[in-house]
């Protein structure tokens, strides 16, 4: 994750297109990030983030839901360090289930995560603040194996929490 011009972006190359996208967002709302697999879209940025009150915006949400994700690993030992690094991030963490759905080859799981950010999250420093997010979990196996796995984060949540003033 870099800082250009005070927005979080994630990924090697940046798209000039989504940039100045994300850059009159953040202009509007203030608080905005871009994620590792963005590209130029409507107004929003597709792999944009904004955080509001408010307003739930159907292009902020995005047409382009399942488009290529940049972020995939592959690699057994690197699939590893990232989860490690990331349980040292969380302290006195819950998760609450919300909604589950299965079957025999696949998992649908909507959760309430609470807990201390103890580390950077998401680009953002923790500080120790206890922030509560939204996160689903799809898994998907085949011949007993895990054959497709995504989970997604209320980034929007997580960056207002993080950015907004410590009280």
């Amino acid at each position: 994750m870099r800082l250009i011009d005070n927005i979080p972006v994630w990924g090697t190359e940046v798209d000039e297109g989504a940039l100045k996208q994300i850059k009159t967002c953040y202009y509007i709302f203030g608080k905005v990030a871009m994620m590792a697999d963005h590209h130029r879209g409507y107004g929003v940025p597709i792999g944009g983030v904004i955080a509001h009150e408010n307003l739930v915006s159907p292009s902020g949400v995005g047409y382009d839901i399942g488009c290529a994700n940049k972020a995939v690993l592959t690699d057994a030992d690197a699939i590893k360090k990232r989860y490690l690094a990331l349980f040292d991030t969380f302290a006195d963490e819950t998760l609450t289930p919300l909604r589950r759905y299965y079957g025999a080859d696949f998992l649908v799981d909507e959760s309430l995560f609470e807990g201390k950010i103890v580390n950077d999250f998401l680009g953002l420093p923790g500080q120790g603040r206890h922030i509560t997010f939204r996160l689903l979990h799809i898994l998907e196996t085949r011949d007993g194996l895990i054959s497709r796995e995504n989970v997604w984060l209320d980034a929007a949540a997580i960056v207002a929490q993080l950015s907004s003033p410590a009280t």
